[in-house]
């Protein structure tokens, strides 16, 4: 007999699925940190979160920011306000590009929002840095003015800072001049005023030649992260920090001594702070495809050689993957860094709060859609305020509520499905007689659900018959169970079993039995 043999854990398809091919989409593992689960289970699979839309803009939605009970959205070629209660489109200001990602930072001083808070907003439009494309707004006026041409955006110490795209100086670098071709410089504006900069305020990094990617400050990607400014190239990453300044140099920002990083970022939109770490897709002359968060100035990988395969197949299939896309997002407790692939349609997901048996972060998959042939990525962008989770990038203009107790996306089914891992061990025929799943209750929760129930024998590449499952009362434990006798018998087998119920879920574990 085999009891419970880890049915409950992260997704780990691994190059081989005969090593393993373990798969978990829209469910997540929690650890019962009690001790005391039920059935002496170690941990448990949760739902996902789903949404319902909130509110909605002209264009499709390319950036959210979200703070001090205030909701910014890029759509098209505006940015919105939106309320946090009635998501009731408040204020509208034209920029330009209405395609591309797009970036929102936050200024904390200077002029006043059109509100009750303070601060401005920097807003870079996403285009590709021939014209001005960095937006100073402020709440003043609704077509605000287009001040700095720039591929990225940040705000540390009242300063705004550019990334600067790499153009041969006066060849339509706009109305502040470029002074390196190689896409190497970084401007500054006065501080605390956006909207003013000094063409001979900008640094260049120097400690390699590799093309800067993205810049990270505490006021970038939602916020959050230590307050220094981060240049990250495609093979290496500096760190610099405000000095101040001196009479006989007046740029405040130098670079940190021995902060020199060899690694660097491949996905520049990948990059945010997730469990008081940057986390991002990385990238150097070595290769490409692994996660890191930085401990310190050390990067620490966080993803695992089944997610770092998955990564490589989008790059042997000729797919761009520097098009990732990443946030972070805190619920009941899980940290979790959420990487969506647009061009592949996949969503990874590491949750901080779980690590696996390596100590790394657990990882699972999801999606938008209710079967395995009709999988779209999950969201690209996440705002949090207002007390709310906000999310979007969907290809369209909705702006969605996402929270726990919505249990499908906009009222179209969610599938949650779980491929366990291999009970069987060495090669030797066993005969299955009985799969057995416990389901979270009351009974009287469960019931009118249904979940399906197949299995492959050859490492998840085919899969038999889908047996439809209505859950059962289990006396004895108070909970309810999905059961299947005379299973025959394999050498291998992996169990599969999904559900697209409009209810919350809770499995607690699996037993098989074998002989």
């Amino acid at each position: 007999m085999a009891g419970a043999w880890g049915f409950i854990g992260p997704t780990y398809q691994s190059q081989n699925p005969a090593v393993d091919a373990e798969f978990i989409l829209n469910m997540y593992p929690e650890i019962v940190e009690s001790g005391h689960g039920s059935a002496a289970a170690k941990m448990a699979y949760y739902h996902t979160p789903g949404s319902s839309v909130f509110g909605s803009v002209s264009g499709a939605v390319r950036a959210l920011w979200g703070g001090n009970n205030r909701l910014f959205v890029v759509g098209g070629g505006n940015l919105y306000e939106l309320s946090v209660t009635s998501g009731a489109v408040l204020h509208t200001y034209a920029i330009r590009n209405a395609s591309g990602p797009a970036q929102i930072v936050f200024v904390p001083s200077g002029p006043g929002l059109t509100g009750p808070t303070s601060g401005a907003l920097l807003v870079w439009d996403g285009t590709d840095g021939t014209l001005d494309n960095i937006w100073y707004v402020d709440g003043t006026t609704p077509s605000p003015p287009a001040l700095i041409s720039g591929v990225g955006v940040g705000c540390i110490d009242g300063y705004g800072v550019v990334l600067r795209p790499p153009i041969p100086p006066g060849n339509g670098s706009g109305t502040v001049p470029i002074n390196t071709i190689d896409g190497t410089q970084f401007n500054i504006s006065e501080i605390f005023l956006g909207n003013v900069w000094d063409p001979l305020d900008f640094g260049i990094k120097t400690g390699a030649p590799d093309q800067l990617q993205m810049i990270f400050t505490p006021g970038s990607f939602g916020g959050g992260g230590p307050e220094e400014l981060w240049l990250f190239g495609k093979r290496t990453t500096e760190v610099w920090y405000n000095t101040g300044g001196s009479a006989l140099d007046p740029f405040p920002f130098q670079r940190v001594p021995g902060a020199f990083i060899n690694q660097g970022l491949w996905a520049p939109n990948s990059i945010c702070n997730c469990n008081n770490q940057l986390t991002f897709l990385g990238g150097d002359d070595r290769g490409v495809g692994i996660v890191w968060a930085m401990n310190g100035y050390t990067p620490v990988r966080v993803s695992n050689h089944a997610i770092e395969y998955l990564i490589q197949q989008f790059v042997i299939a000729g797919i761009d993957v520097s098009d990732a896309i990443g946030y972070s997002e805190q619920r009941t407790g899980h940290i979790n860094y959420v990487l969506t692939f647009p061009t592949a349609g996949v969503t990874v997901v590491a949750d901080f709060s779980c690590p696996d048996a390596s100590g790394r972060p657990m990882w699972h998959q999801r999606a938008r859609g209710a079967s395995l042939g009709s999988l779209s990525a999950s969201w690209k962008f996440h705002a949090w305020t207002g007390g709310k989770h906000f999310v979007a990038g969907d290809g369209t203009g909705n702006v969605y509520a996402s929270d726990l107790n919505t249990y499908q996306d906009s009222g179209s089914p969610i599938l949650r499905c779980r491929v366990g891992p291999n009970p069987t061990q060495g090669l030797q025929w066993k005969r299955h007689g009985q799969f057995w799943l416990q389901i979270g209750g009351p009974y009287s929760a469960v019931t009118g659900r249904t979940y399906n129930l197949d299995w492959s024998n050859d490492g998840g590449s085919n899969y038999g018959t889908s047996f439809a499952l209505n859950p059962q009362q289990n006396t004895t434990k108070g909970i309810a169970r999905v059961l299947k006798n005379n299973l025959g018998r394999a050498r291998s087998r992996n169990y599969r079993i999904q559900s697209t119920n409009n209810a919350p879920e809770a499995w607690l574990d699996a037993d098989l039995t074998l002989s």
